[in-house]
């Protein structure tokens, strides 16, 4: 059972350094509280119990591209919407 409070925490801890990373890449000024940080260190502390404590690196892996995709995905919104804001 430690390592499954272990890998919660290990979950828990990178998700949301990866979330505060990705909000601060966006300048948001104020966001609501990330469920998805709670739910990644549930995600991993059950994974590394019934299937392999390789599942955490694999879930916080899949969360980052996620959340750079999500972050790439803004970036281009935002250009898009600038160009289109300059031309009239």
């Amino acid at each position: 059972m430690l390592s499954v409070a272990v890998h919660f925490a290990v979950g828990s801890g990178a998700s949301l350094l990866m979330f505060l990373g990705f909000t601060w890449l966006s300048g948001a000024r104020s966001f609501s509280a990330p469920f998805a940080v709670l739910f990644i260190g549930f995600t991993c502390g059950l994974l590394s119990h019934f299937v392999s404590p390789w599942a955490t690196p694999v879930v916080l892996v899949l969360y980052g591209v996620a959340s750079a995709i999500e972050y790439r995905n803004d970036r281009i919104a935002a250009k898009k919407h600038a160009s289109e804001t300059a031309r009239q």
